[in-house]
């Protein structure tokens, strides 16, 4: 019976697939244990390659150096490749200022990631069960999460290129007991999960049974079933954050990104607070610390904020509301502009690595017969179509000059540059960096922006010259192209 449930998880949720290399973390314990032993007994079926890892925390001195050698021994009666690693966590949580069972995590993690690797693993499996599922969305609970916490512990997940899997996050512990007994299994028993020191153990040993005494006696499988309600609406919403995030979204790069405050505000609330988390998770790598209150100022930030006020978030991140946008970045030493002059070859390619850029020049015949066709940000592309005959072949892409200015297209008149970027209200603290490209006495284009009325490609036109500005290095925060930018391809008249 306890085969076949995990082999129904495994397969509902699609956990394993055939001939994968499968790195199982075992510390001793009846969970990990019986992990190791189902997977064993099903390695034929999939024709797995299994690994064992398990590593020493020394938090218990003696008790831990016997896992280990437990450990060790079933590698060796299973005939199962096996790494045995100590790691000083009391060490690191006190440099870190992590608490223990967080710094074990992480430490833990990175371990069983530099295993993966090294034996060529695409799987990490671990052994948690609807046990621990239940105290997961317990402890979330206590700590006043919202639906992405109180969803619980995923059957599956990828952590930095490799996937998480839990085949036994369906199976209760009596299940896997009665498992242990059958087999005559004799795993190790960490004395410290009877300590109230931890809140885990305090749910466990503590509060599970007063709701189950006191309140309802089927509460663990309440509450499972909670999770996987909300798991399927959680779904859902993510699906719908992430189509919202991409509406909204102006600009993104390692250090920043950029939303269209008009489009937030069509959005409903709910959607509204999560496209914001997405945005914060972006830049920060996760949401840890991220409180309601830091969101809820971010949509104050939002609904109410002048250009140039900003909010601090926790791990040095910034929101900040610059005139249509609102920008959530990474705090930084003050933007660096270049002096940057470069003849463009024609035709041909120049590359500005202090941008992270290059553009390519080619000669056309004729120009092609699409307008106004937006670039998605992703790919990272500006474009302009010209009248080669009256641009030439001396063009130079340079850095903005003070009294600069052009006839935009389809404007009869001169504007200066530095009003074009006010009325398009681009941020200032990046506009020295948007490219221009000019001949010797015009501008003909600002990159990502518009092009100027006089090179626009016209039936008369005999060749046409194609400028394409590329994202070359999508980590530099130099110089972003816009995400709105627009081919620029006028009416041939």
């Amino acid at each position: 019976m306890f085969k076949e449930k995990v082999l129904l998880t495994i397969n509902r949720h699609n956990l394993l697939k055939q001939g994968e290399r499968v790195l199982i973390g075992v510390s001793g314990g009846k969970d990990s244990v019986s992990l190791l032993y189902i997977l064993k007994e099903i390695e034929r079926e999939y024709n797995l390659s299994l690994f064992i890892a398990h590593l020493n925390h020394l938090f218990r001195g003696k008790e831990a150096e016997g896992d280990a050698r437990y450990v060790q021994r079933l590698g060796k009666r299973l005939s199962i490749p096996t790494r045995v690693e100590r790691f000083d966590v009391p060490k690191f949580i006190k440099m870190s200022r992590l608490s223990a069972e967080e710094g074990a995590r992480v430490i833990r993690y990175r371990f069983y990631h530099q295993i993966a690797r090294e034996v060529g693993a695409n799987k990490l499996a671990l052994g948690h069960t609807a046990d621990d599922n239940v105290e997961t969305v317990l402890m979330r609970f206590l700590r006043g999460a919202g639906i992405d916490g109180l969803v619980g512990i995923p059957p599956l997940r990828e952590e930095g290129g490799l996937v998480i899997i839990r085949p036994l996050i369906e199976v209760w512990e009596e299940e896997v007991e009665d498992y242990c007994q059958r087999l005559k299994i004799k795993p190790r028993e960490d004395s410290s999960n009877q300590s109230l020191d931890y809140l885990r153990n305090r749910i466990r040993l503590k509060l599970l049974p007063q709701l189950r005494r006191e309140y309802n006696l089927e509460i663990k499988e309440s509450i499972l079933g909670l999770v996987k309600t909300l798991r399927s609406d959680y779904d859902y919403l993510k699906e719908e954050t992430k189509n919202a995030f991409l509406r909204v979204l102006v600009e993104e790069s390692s250090e920043r990104v950029s939303l269209e405050v008009k489009g937030l505000l069509k959005l409903s609330l709910s959607l509204r607070m999560r496209v914001l988390r997405e945005a914060i998770r972006k830049i920060k790598g996760d949401l840890k610390g991220i409180s309601l209150e830091n969101i809820e100022g971010v949509l104050t930030l939002l609904e109410k904020g002048r250009t140039g006020k900003k909010l601090s978030l926790p791990d040095k991140i910034w929101a900040e509301r610059e005139y249509d946008y609102l920008i959530v970045f990474k705090e930084e030493k003050e933007r660096k502009s270049f002096d940057f002059n470069y003849r463009l070859k024609i035709p041909g390619i120049t590359e500005i690595k202090e941008l992270g850029i290059e553009i390519e020049a080619n000669i056309l015949t004729r120009a092609p017969d699409r307008r106004d066709i937006l670039v998605p940000q992703s790919t990272g592309v500006a474009q302009a179509y010209f009248d080669y005959q009256l641009v030439g072949e001396q063009i130079t892409l340079r850095r903005r000059k003070p009294g600069d200015k052009f006839i935009p297209l389809g404007m009869n008149d001169f504007q200066k540059l530095k009003k074009f970027f006010i009325d398009k209200k681009v941020p200032q603290k990046i506009r020295d960096n948007v490219p221009v490209v000019a001949t010797s006495d015009q501008i003909i284009w600002i990159v990502g922006y518009r092009m100027d009325e006089r090179v626009r490609v016209t039936k008369k036109t005999k060749q046409v010259l194609e400028l394409k500005v590329i994202k070359t290095n999508p980590k530099s925060k130099y110089y972003q192209i816009p995400n709105k930018s627009k081919i620029q391809m006028p009416n041939e008249n």
